[in-house]
């Protein structure tokens, strides 16, 4: 530190007395000074008036990390980092934690309950059936507009869920060319016709998922 820096007094006491602070703020290896008195009350309540932050005493002191001083003090992060439960009572077991990417923690119960909270208030605004469909009972292929072969678009619309898979698989015929087994895993060769098998075939580490290398490399150069 030179004579023209401008430090807080507990920062210059620490400096002077205990041991140098060399690194400047964004610097690397750069430390602040916590203050253990006013981590050890319970009483204080922190802010402009905390008469911790004047203490200058030496051996209050103690140089650590941005993120230890704050986890260490009584802010909202410090506070719900050491909660154990959410703000619903549920407990932050290894099980019941989503962490996003960035660390921060949420409750995967709440998540939840919040997910089938929207798709219930999203099913009640859903229009009602339009009126040249409401007198359907059956597809124009002749399938029963009922239970699992149901499904009702955002728009209040009815679809034939079998017809729609018909339609899926015809398109995935047109696209490779001809018949294809129903399922992913079975398929012999890509949507382009590239057969998947020897050199061409690249499975994915951990989801196992099979790639064509020739349709990754013509993708790569586009």
């Amino acid at each position: 530190m030179s004579h023209r820096d401008t430090q807080p007094v507990h920062r210059w006491a620490y400096h002077v007395l205990v041991a140098p602070l060399t690194a400047k703020r964004g610097e690397p290896g750069h430390l602040q000074v916590d203050h253990e008195c006013h981590n050890r009350s319970k009483s204080c309540a922190g802010g402009p008036g905390c008469l911790h932050r004047r203490c200058v005493n030496p051996a209050h002191l103690r140089a650590v990390v941005a993120k230890t001083n704050v986890l260490a003090g009584k802010g909202r992060a410090a506070v719900f980092a050491r909660a154990t439960h959410c703000l619903n009572g549920h407990e932050f077991t290894a099980a019941n934690t989503y962490r996003d990417q960035d660390g921060h923690r949420s409750c995967r119960r709440c998540r939840i309950d919040q997910s089938r909270e929207n798709r219930r208030v999203k099913a009640q605004a859903r229009g009602p059936i339009p009126h040249y469909q409401s007198f359907k009972t059956h597809c124009p292929r002749g399938h029963l507009y009922s239970g699992e072969n149901l499904y009702v678009a955002p728009d209040g619309s009815r679809k034939c869920k079998a017809c729609c898979v018909r339609r899926n698989v015809e398109y995935q015929e047109r696209k490779c060319g001809g018949p294809r087994p129903g399922h992913r895993r079975d398929w012999t060769h890509c949507p382009r016709g590239h057969e998947l098998a020897g050199e061409n075939l690249y499975v994915v580490p951990g989801s196992g998922k099979r790639r064509c290398r020739t349709c990754h490399r013509a993708h790569s150069r586009s």
